[in-house]
């Protein structure tokens, strides 16, 4: 019997621009070693909106894991029509964004109903992120076999529109809503929380719970940072990054989209008000343009500008950060961030951390269940540019014995992160089940 497995999301299996690429590239990178385990005659098909030819947002390590799993498992690489030309950051989370989400689920809806008609079997979807929720609303008349839909939000408009220049999306918010609410009410849908805090959130703002046993928290695919923390970096190496570093320079370091909820204004303030202080020290931050709010990464680039030693990366690499991080002159880590359901940064933080410098993050969100007070200096109210001035120079100041100690607590617990174990546990209580269900 032919079983389907589609995993759907915006980001991850062309392209690789946000967390939420990145956490389906961990679940692609996974399948392609755990693929055997799934039920004889499974098919893994990626779903992911359609790309122009030499798209900029193209990823050709991505494309090239994701044909090697549909390759494998004998499934489909279906790209599917957004409402656009092409994927666009601007058109999929700016205002407005909600007709593009429809039109995604309903194109992958057609797709699925012609992919059973052809041959019929049980159909589980993992529905990565807030643009896939609508798939709940389709009419799934047409698809032949059982189907169980797993729906993984990683964001809502409630938790990032706070920040958004215009205040939240009253659209998105409803639609949320209305997708959430058709979710909890139908047996063969479950709600996912990929992390303690999100669950919480969807529950405390949209009245939904998320299922108990379907819990997939966000983690790190390990043997993919290995080649980078096996590296030596050099001086040149950073050089390349920062012409003006010099021996005695010591780096302060931060990295995200250039998006509001990363929180990097209120950074570059707190670091203005104690620049004056600590003459050897830069800060960097990576901060691509990849969240569709230009006018945000202009304001960031305005402001370090006149900020003393400020330094903008405009360039999404991830080879730049992990280069950062394993870099002597690297004195301080920051986490900014605003509001985040459950980023990959503290975590990749505390994995290259090797007692040579301090992390400062913020206690918001699902950050603190990454971050504590015994492993790095923690902001209580991030938007403030005065405590984050007194974080930062609480990190600076850190001793070389406080700093090992909190690398070796961090080292010691970070296999709960595994993201291959997790996905593993998911895999063998819901995944396969739902495959194996041919009544």
């Amino acid at each position: 019997m032919v079983r389907h497995l589609i995993i759907a999301a915006h980001d991850g299996v062309l392209t690789r621009y946000t967390g939420v690429g990145t956490i389906v590239q961990n679940a692609i990178r996974c399948l392609n070693a755990m693929h055997n385990e799934l039920p004889g005659g499974t098919r893994v098909h990626l779903a992911c909106p359609q790309l122009e030819g030499g798209h900029s947002l193209e990823d050709e390590e991505c494309l090239q894991r994701s044909l090697e799993l549909v390759s494998k498992t004998g499934g489909e690489l279906i790209e599917i029509d957004n409402g656009t030309s092409r994927a666009s950051k601007t058109a999929l989370w700016g205002y407005g964004q909600t007709q593009f989400w429809k039109a995604m689920s309903r194109s992958l809806a057609e797709r699925l109903a012609n992919l059973t008609a052809s041959e019929p079997g049980p159909t589980v979807v993992m529905a990565h992120d807030t643009p896939f929720l609508h798939l709940q609303l389709e009419p799934w008349s047409g698809l032949c076999g059982n189907r169980t839909f797993f729906y993984l939000p990683h964001s809502t408009g409630a938790n990032h529109g706070q920040f958004a220049a215009d205040g939240p999306d009253a659209e998105r918010l409803a639609f949320e809503h209305e997708c959430l609410t058709a979710i909890d009410r139908d047996p063969h849908s479950f709600l996912c929380a990929t992390g303690q805090w999100i669950g919480e959130h969807l529950e405390e703002v949209y009245g939904v719970r998320p299922d108990a046993s379907a819990y997939l928290p966000n983690g790190l695919h390990f043997p993919s940072y290995q080649a980078a923390l096996s590296r030596r970096v050099t001086i040149a190496d950073i050089r390349k990054f920062v012409p003006t570093l010099t021996d005695d320079t010591r780096i302060i370091f931060a990295w995200g989209r250039a998006s509001r909820v990363k929180g990097f204004v209120p950074l570059i303030e707190g670091w203005s008000k104690i620049a004056s202080q600590h003459p050897n020290h830069i800060l960097v931050l990576q901060a691509p343009d990849e969240s569709g709010e230009p006018e945000y990464a202009a304001e960031i680039a305005e402001r370090a500008r006149f900020s003393d030693r400020c330094l903008i990366l405009d360039d999404f690499d991830p080879s730049i950060w992990q280069t950062f991080l394993q870099s002597p002159l690297t004195d301080v880590v920051a986490i900014p961030s605003l509001a985040d359901p459950n980023p990959h940064t503290p975590l990749e933080a505390r994995l290259f951390s090797s007692g040579s410098y301090a992390i400062v993050g913020s206690r918001i969100d699902g950050i603190v269940e990454s971050l504590s007070d015994r492993i790095s200096i923690v902001v209580d109210d991030p938007a403030s540019s005065a405590r984050w001035a007194g974080g930062l120079g609480q990190a600076i100041a850190t001793s070389p014995e406080w700093r090992s100690l909190a690398s070796r607590e961090s080292a010691e617990t970070m296999k709960r992160y595994d993201y291959s174990a997790t996905l593993r546990q998911f895999l063998d209580g819901h995944i396969v089940p739902a495959l194996a269900d041919d009544t």
